[in-house]
Order: C-alpha cells, then sequence, then structure tokens
C-alpha cells in the first residue's frame, strides 16, 4: 500500500536527486553542488539527511534496500521507482551535461579487465586521448560501477605538469601513500616496510618514528632495480589479500623512473589480483623523445596491455546527453551545432553550452536541452574558439573571483588556501569563501579533501576540472604579473614548510623561483631535486634536471654563472659514469677543457681524472697518457691539491705499477 511520507524540504531534495539519477553514483561535491548552491556547506551536511531518509523508509545501512553509500565518496539510490517522472524539478542555473553517454564500448572493456584481475589474472589498461575528452570521467564512473567487489582497494596517483623533470616516482608515491591512508592502511604500511624499505625510507609521513632510523641504516647505496623491484613486489603482495585498482593519472607528465616501473610491472607474471589504469594525452606523445611513447608501443606489441583510446562523441552520443537521461530527442539541427562548435569533445561542449545558458541562447529543462533561438543566431553569436569563450565566461565574474583565479592559476592544477591566498592580497577565509563560491556556480574548480599541513593548520585544498581552465587563464596575466605571483607563492611555500620538510616541493618551488628570475633560489631547489632523484637511483630524471639547471645558470652573472656550469657538468659526468654510458668520457673532457680556459685548476684535474676512469673501460693506454697529463698538472697545484691527486685510486694504482 502506498505510503506518504513527511520529509524537511531539503532532506526531500536529497532524496529527489538520488531518485531521479538511480543506479548511478552520486558524488558528495555533486550533491553539494546541485541542492546547496549559493550556501557555504560542509559536506559533512548529507550525512544528517542521509540518515533522515533512511530513518523515514526503514532502511539499514549494513543492508541498504534504497539508498546504498559508497564510503568517502557518495551515495546510490538502489531501490524501485515507480514514477520519478513526476517529481517537480527546480529551477537550475547550471550546465551539467546530463548522462554518461557515447562510451558504453570502453566501459564493457573496464569491467572485462576488472573481472579478469579480480580472478587472479593481474590487468593493465592504457586510457588515452584528447584533452577533454572524458578519461578522468570514465574513470569515475568505472570506480561506480564496482560495487559487486565490495572488499576493492582503489590507489590513486596523479603526475603533475613537472618542471626540469617531474618527481621521481611522484604519483606511485602519491597512490602508496593513499593506501597507507585508508581503512587497511595498518596492513598497508606493515606491507610497505617489510617489502619495499627503500620505498618507505621515502615516505616519512606514513611510517612509524621508530622505524625511520632503521630504514636509513638499510637503505643501501641503491641501484634503481632495487626501486623497480622491491615496489612491485609490494604492489603485487598488496593486491593478493583484495583485488587492487592503481590508477597513475596524467602519464604524459611522469618522470622517467615512474615509466620505467610501470614497464616492469607490466612484463611481470603473477597471480595478483591488480588492475593498473594509466591515463595519457595522445597529443603530448607526439614528441619521439617522450618515455611513454616507446614503452607503451612495446607492451601492446607484446600483449602485455590493453590500449582504450577515447575518440570524439559522435552525433547520437550528443544527441542522447543533449535531451537528458529521459527526455525528447533534440533537432537535428541543434544536435549537429553542438557536435560541430565541440568536435564531439564533452569538456568543450560543456564549455558552449554554459556560454550559450549564460547568453540566454539555451536554456535546461526538465527533459533536456533545447535552444531559445533559431541555430544559425546561435552560430553568429558563439566566440569561435574555446580560449575566447572560457574567457568571456571569466569577464563576468567579479573582480575578487576573477583574482581568486588568477593567483590559483600560477600555484598550479592543484592549489590550497594557505598557499595562495597571500598572492591574491587576501585572507584565508575570504579566498576560501570564494574559492568554494566557484566550486558551486561554475565548473572551473573543485574541492578536494581536507588536508593538514606540517604547522597542523587545517587547509582545503581545490583543484582546475581541467588542465585546459588553468592554461588559459595562466596565459591571460602578463609576464610581469606573473613573476610577481610566482614568487609571492614561492615565499609562502617557505614560510609554510621549514627546510627539512621542503624534499616534495623542491621542484614546485625552484618553478616559482625561476618564474620569478630569482635565478639563485631556482638553482638551489634544483639542487634539492637533484639530490631526492639521485636518492631514488632515477638516473635519467636527475639528468633532467640537470639540463633545465643549466639553462638557469645561463642567466647568472658571469662571476657565479661559470663555477655553476661547473658544477652541473661535473654532476652529470658523475651520473653517466655510474651508468656505464660512455657518453660519461666527452662530458669529463668538456668539463676539462672549460676549467682549463677559467684557470680552475682543480675541475681540470677532477675532470681529467674522470675522463681516464671511463677511458680505462676500453682504452687502457689512453687512461694512462690522461693521468700523465693530470700529474704534469699537480706539479703546479698548491700542496692539498697535489695530496687529493695523489691518492686518487686509478693515478695511485698507476705510480704503484710504474
Amino acid at each position: 500500500m502506498d505510503q506518504r511520507l513527511k520529509l524537511p524540504p531539503k532532506t526531500f531534495d536529497v532524496l529527489r536527486y538520488l531518485v531521479e539519477n538511480a543506479g548511478r553514483l552520486v558524488t558528495h561535491d555533486e550533491l553539494l553542488h546541485a541542492l546547496w548552491r549559493n550556501v557555504h556547506v560542509q559536506p559533512e551536511v548529507l550525512k544528517s539527511h542521509v540518515l533522515a531518509i533512511r530513518t523515514a523508509l526503514g532502511d539499514k545501512t549494513e543492508a541498504p534496500r534504497f539508498i546504498e553509500t559508497q564510503r568517502g565518496r557518495g551515495y546510490r539510490f538502489v531501490g524501485p521507482i515507480n514514477c520519478a517522472s513526476d517529481f517537480p524539478r527546480p529551477a537550475d542555473d547550471s550546465v551539467p551535461l546530463g548522462c554518461f553517454a557515447g562510451r558504453a564500448e570502453p566501459m564493457a572493456g573496464l569491467l572485462g579487465l576488472l573481472h579478469r584481475a579480480a580472478a587472479c589474472d593481474p590487468q593493465v589498461a592504457f586510457v588515452s586521448g584528447e584533452p577533454g575528452v572524458g578519461k578522468t570521467t570514465l574513470i569515475e564512473q568505472f570506480l561506480g560501477q564496482t560495487t559487486s567487489y565490495p572488499d576493492l582497494g582503489v590507489a590513486k596517483g596523479r603526475c603533475i605538469e613537472g618542471f626540469a623533470g617531474a618527481e621521481s616516482y611522484y604519483p606511485v608515491l602519491e597512490a602508496l601513500g593513499s593506501l597507507c591512508k585508508g581503512p587497511n592502511g595498518v596492513g598497508a604500511i606493515q606491507a610497505l616496510v617489510t617489502l619495499a624499505p627503500s620505498w618507505a625510507s621515502q615516505m616519512p609521513a606514513q611510517v612509524p618514528v621508530e622505524q625511520r632510523a632503521l630504514l636509513n641504516l638499510q637503505a643501501v647505496e641503491g641501484a634503481q632495480r632495487r626501486m623497480v623491484r622491491e615496489a612491485a613486489s609490494l604492489i603485487e603482495a598488496l593486491a593478493m589479500e583484495r583485488p587492487l585498482i592503481l590508477i597513475l593519472e596524467d602519464l604524459h607528465w611522469a618522470d622517467y623512473a615512474t615509466i620505467d616501473l610501470l614497464s616492469a610491472i607490466c612484463r611481470r607474471r603473477s597471480a595478483a589480483r591488480l588492475l593498473i589504469i594509466a591515463t595519457y594525452r595522445l597529443e603530448d606523445l607526439k614528441t619521439a623523445r617522450h618515455p611513454l611513447k616507446r614503452v607503451t608501443r612495446e607492451l601492446s606489441a607484446h600483449g602485455y596491455c590493453t590500449e582504450v583510446e577515447l575518440g570524439p562523441l559522435p552525433e547520437p552520443a550528443i544527441a542522447d546527453i543533449l535531451k537528458g537521461a529521459d527526455g525528447k530527442s533534440p533537432s537535428a539541427a541543434f544536435t549537429r551545432f553542438i557536435h560541430e562548435r565541440s568536435g564531439g569533445n564533452p569538456l568543450f561542449m560543456r564549455i558552449t553550452l554554459d556560454h550559450l545558458a549564460g547568453c540566454g541562447m539555451v536554456a535546461r529543462e526538465t527533459r533536456g536541452w533545447r535552444p531559445l533561438t533559431t541555430v544559425d543566431k546561435l552560430a553568429r553569436e558563439t566566440p569561435p574558439t574555446l580560449g575566447r569563450l572560457i574567457e568571456s565566461r571569466v569577464e563576468g565574474m567579479t573582480d575578487e573571483q576573477q583574482l581568486v583565479l588568477e593567483a590559483a592559476c600560477v600555484a598550479g592544477v592543484h592549489f590550497d588556501t594557505a598557499s595562495v591566498a597571500p598572492a591574491a592580497d587576501m585572507d584565508e577565509q575570504s579566498f576560501e569563501a570564494i574559492c568554494e563560491e566557484l566550486a558551486r556556480r561554475t565548473s572551473f574548480i573543485r574541492r578536494g579533501e581536507e588536508r593538514i599541513l606540517p604547522n597542523h593548520a587545517h587547509v582545503r585544498p581545490y583543484a582546475f576540472n581541467h588542465a585546459i581552465y588553468r592554461q588559459i587563464l595562466y596565459d591571460r596575466i602578463g609576464p610581469a604579473r606573473r613573476a610577481h605571483l610566482h614568487r609571492a607563492i614561492g615565499v609562502r611555500l617557505e614560510e609554510i614548510y621549514s627546510p627539512d620538510q621542503r624534499n616534495d616541493l623542491a621542484a614546485r618551488l625552484a618553478q616559482h623561483f625561476a618564474f620569478a628570475r630569482d635565478w639563485p633560489k631556482a638553482l638551489d631547489y634544483l639542487r634539492s631535486a637533484l639530490r631526492i632523484a639521485n636518492s631514488r637511483s632515477a638516473r635519467r630524471d636527475a639528468l633532467v634536471i640537470l639540463d633545465r639547471a643549466a639553462e638557469l645558470a645561463a642567466g647568472l652573472p658571469d662571476g657565479a654563472r661559470i663555477p655553476a656550469e661547473i658544477e652541473f657538468l661535473e654532476r652529470r659526468a658523475a651520473i653517466q659514469a655510474a651508468t656505464h654510458d660512455r657518453k660519461a668520457g666527452e662530458t669529463y673532457a668538456k668539463l676539462a677543457e672549460m676549467a682549463a680556459r677559467h684557470r680552475d685548476t682543480a675541475a681540470q684535474i677532477r675532470g681529467l681524472l674522470g675522463l681516464s676512469f671511463v677511458l680505462s673501460w676500453h682504452d687502457l693506454d689512453g687512461s694512462l697518457r690522461v693521468l700523465g697529463e693530470v700529474l704534469d698538472l699537480s706539479d703546479k697545484a698548491d700542496p692539498n691539491l697535489q695530496d687529493y691527486c695523489l691518492t686518487t685510486a686509478p693515478l695511485g694504482a698507476w705510480l704503484e705499477s710504474d
């Protein structure tokens, strides 16, 4: 028998929204964005409304008949529906795209890979496509369909837009860190310390204090092989206990070390219940030097991975989006117009619809989108480029909102109130309030999970919904203003993080101070980034850092430039020699020649000794000739330098044999 239930208005709005999206995971952010448009509330408010709904329906969390909770993610309505279409829909000035259309095949493919992985057959999928095509959306929707695996573990790591090479293993460290903080964190930390001590030593925040000293003692002069072997063993062990999905996003920004590790894991054969999903942009792999290009080609050729390429949406899928979940199909002319304007790219489609809705030229109604004027007028009024679409939306914002976005885009795709608010000349509360408003009223940014800074302050992080938004905003800033903002953010990060806490920020700080034209400070942070890369045996990433350091050194005055260039040449040669790269000989010879030209005898001798060492691999006579040059130079050197030469192993051995 039908029964009428009494619910408070806002609680009823929550229930109605869940029913209208029945069967689909509705995230916390989506609910807040849809139902608390102009009010600042915390996500915890949703719990009280869902509890009231469950109480009224007699539903239970542990055995849900109506509302299923996805811990930390959102809610899904799973109950029977008789007349959901009779619910009145409130007016809404947002421009969500509507249903998830046109991706049934890749979705089925990912679900199939998960099924195989759960049956102890590890799987790897590379999801590629142009910016805005929906790679992240596909993964989010896929995760919402995994409820049949109640014990599923999910670890996410994202690559960040690097500077002089991103931090080595950054996305993997982030993913492992999320597992250590998750529901099974104790077991993950124990496995980390036991199976991957060299990784545990790189993650002090996750390791108990009493174990850190022991880890430092265990850390041997380590080969990259050890880092790769330990990580592969750890990930496989974590995926033995329960199915594990490891998601690595934006691999087009990945460091060399991460790509090498991913390649190694793909080639291993085990019975782990592991599914790895990695995303990247196709256009960023056009350069032949990108490491991921070669790796994906080789892995695919040997059947070690599955490639999922997302193309533009076809017109039928766009029609499904425009009509909504259960609406009337739009006209062919309107569908064709949106398809032509967006190229079938979901992000571009959303921006186009947002612009048209803001101009009062289209409207979203109960059963979908419809134009409020003729299609030919839409074509005349729409700005011709994506950049102008986004800029037109920014220009319609308040001065304070534009200031917040300006400072935020300089910080990067991801930012937080504590580090960026001073750059915008705002206090943190005012900055956060505007971010909350932007997150709810626009599609530019989204809110993240609250985190704790080293000074124990709580901070709310945010992120641009797509790197395209951030890049277009960044390109609008003049060079002088841009340099000022970079410096302000760099200085603020130094205030928040003490010197011993800046290791993970070294690359970011180098970027900020380089764009602020503070070359000495930028180079100091690049030296820190270089030290971190060497500690992780990430030699190729270290060489990329040295490339950037050499570029920045060119901006120094001569008195500082020459010593810096000699320093970086020597560091490069040492890395090449450690990996038995024959280019080390050329670099040592260049070092010796440059040092001689600038009368730096000590550096010249070190360069010649290094060259002699490299020549000893294949040309003993040549090695001895170079050692003779060292002896001649040492006769003219000061006593301390002579002692150094005589105690150097190659030269000492040569003298003994002579």
